[in-house]
């Protein structure tokens, strides 16, 4: 299943390659695990949307190569934020709500030109100095049903571990 999951993720890459096509769905893709590295030879892209893939571990760096201004990684499952998403020049708006993040990298800071920023329903408790610049550059900041803390609360007691609990975590 997930090889096929994939390869039909690869012809979607390769009907839109030379479409002039901005935008790619990819969305709610019960099987798909990784992205395709040919994503990065689709140079017109803009958005790229991958909400709903709660299998996917793997976004190649191939994206990098890209002007991505919107990815939507909404309901993924995700475990931390994949390093990928750092070295997006470019991006503007990035969704990662309704995931399992308890942090962010330091690295999001870099984003110069991202305005968006949603992280909702996630298990995020604080941002740490280092993410300042990039939190007053945002015109949307979306962090609701995250367990922030202040800085005088403790830490909270890890999660129990359940089997139905998604984990992801990035190279």
């Amino acid at each position: 299943m997930e090889h096929a999951a994939y390869e039909l993720a690869r012809q979607d890459i390769e009907t839109v390659k030379d479409s002039g096509c901005l935008s790619l769905w990819l969305e709610g893709r019960e099987w798909l695990t990784e992205v395709p590295y040919t994503i990065g030879d689709v140079k017109g892209l803009k958005n790229l949307m991958l909400k709903q893939n709660k299998r996917l571990r793997c976004i190649p760096n191939t994206l990098t190569g890209l002007r991505l201004t919107r990815v939507d990684l909404t309901q993924c499952c995700l475990g931390e934020v994949p390093s990928v998403l750092c070295g997006l020049k470019y991006i503007e708006e990035l969704y990662l709500g309704g995931n399992e993040l308890r942090s962010l990298p330091e690295s999001l800071a870099q984003l110069r030109s991202l305005r968006t920023l949603s992280l909702e329903d996630n298990r995020i408790t604080l941002f740490t100095e280092a993410l300042h610049p990039l939190v007053t550059s945002l015109t949307y900041l979306n962090l609701l049903n995250n367990p922030l803390l202040r800085p005088s609360d403790p830490p909270p007691p890890p999660p129990p571990s359940t089997p139905h609990t998604c984990r992801r975590t990035w190279p």
